[in-house]
């Protein structure tokens, strides 16, 4: 019996404010994934900006994705613990946040 290829889920915090600021991981998560696809086939990466198809429900995705992965990698960025949302509450704490 042949073993199952590995998939791989890329987590990482998109924005670390309210106003959109991009994470210094989502560089590195696409930058991640550019590398693996030279060695993985790309079905077997998840990356939310790669991997969900326009208009799909996105926490729906996200938690179908990870259920079916082997392999979690997961980006920490200097800005992850204090990174803050809405009312400047820290992201960290909130139920979105999940």
């Amino acid at each position: 019996m042949s073993e199952r290829p590995p998939k791989l889920f890329i987590n990482y915090r998109r924005t670390v404010n309210d106003s959109g600021e991009r994470s210094e991981t989502s560089i590195h998560a696409r930058y991640l994934y550019s590398k693996l696809i030279q060695r993985f086939d790309e079905a077997q990466i998840f990356l939310d900006e790669k991997s969900i198809e326009e208009g799909a429900k996105w926490p729906y995705e996200i938690r179908r994705h990870l259920s079916e992965s082997t392999v979690v990698l997961v980006l920490i960025g200097h800005k992850w613990l204090t990174a803050s949302g809405l009312y400047g509450r820290r992201s960290l704490v909130g139920f979105a946040d999940a």
